[in-house]
């Protein structure tokens, strides 16, 4: 049985707060989905409506709407087809932001999308 030394244990510790610590600071929205616009190159940004809690958006987030950062991976596709169903069942979602804007640099770009219960 190997044992873990104290200071990889500090060090795995660190990591863990950093990483939750990071996520506590990237914004986040609660609303429903007021317009999608996909551009023909690709380019996917969402409004939300009704909003009732956003944290803190990156300075570079200049406009109030959020962008699928990768709108050809299988987690950007996904996040298309929840954004457009919840617009079509016109429930709650909510947007967790990445606190980049890489993707275009005046709106933040998605981490994950939740339907709200």
């Amino acid at each position: 049985m190997r044992k873990i030394s104290i200071s990889t244990l500090l060090l795995l510790l660190t990591s863990i707060i950093s990483f939750f610590s990071q996520q506590a600071f990237a914004s986040d929205a609660i609303g429903k989905v007021d317009w999608i616009i996909t551009r023909n190159d690709g380019f996917t940004a969402v409004w939300l409506k009704n909003v009732t809690s956003i944290g803190t958006k990156p300075a570079c987030a200049t406009i109030a709407y959020w962008i699928i950062k990768d709108e050809n991976s299988e987690a950007g596709k996904k996040q298309y087809a929840m954004l457009l169903s919840a617009k079509m069942s016109d429930v709650f979602i909510r947007i967790y932001g990445n606190d980049t804007c890489t993707r275009w640099g005046d709106g933040e770009d998605i981490l994950a999308v939740r339907i709200e219960p």
